[in-house]
């Protein structure tokens, strides 16, 4: 009597089994850089949003304009080495990554207004200072 032989034995079982664990690692190892992936563009929207927020809500004081015409470059340099604070309301309840480009960006925009107004002063007084000199108002004798 014949017996017949088993298409599967338990070598094979063993074989088939280390290759579906091995394939099933090389796909779990392949989709964790997707996921990690889709994770930082979600913060990268936060910090991209926060940035945008930031910018727009960084208002230049008008103010530097005085300061530029009666202090000259000394109103333009403070201007550049100042830190501005922003609204606290602003930034209530909000995640760390929109925080920290809210905070970039309005530093950095608010010192660029305040120093375009400041600068817009220095101008102002040079320039008034050149037409009263050529005009003859300043005598040099």
């Amino acid at each position: 009597m014949k017996t017949k032989k088993s298409f599967f034995t338990l070598g094979k079982i063993r074989n088939i089994g280390n290759i579906a664990i091995s394939l099933f690692l090389v796909l779990v190892l392949m989709a964790l850089p997707i996921a990690a992936q889709s994770q930082e563009t979600a913060q990268s929207l936060e910090y991209t949003q926060g940035k945008t927020d930031g910018e727009h809500d960084a208002k230049g004081n008008t103010g530097y304009i005085l300061g530029g015409f009666l202090c000259g470059l000394l109103a333009v340099l403070y201007c550049y080495l100042q830190e501005s604070a922003p609204p606290a309301s602003a930034l209530a309840g909000k995640s760390p990554q929109y925080v920290m480009g809210y905070l970039e960006a309005y530093k950095k925009t608010k010192r660029s207004r305040d120093a375009s107004f400041a600068w817009a002063g220095y101008a102002i007084g040079c320039i008034l200072n050149l037409v009263l000199f050529a005009t003859g108002a300043y005598k040099i004798e």
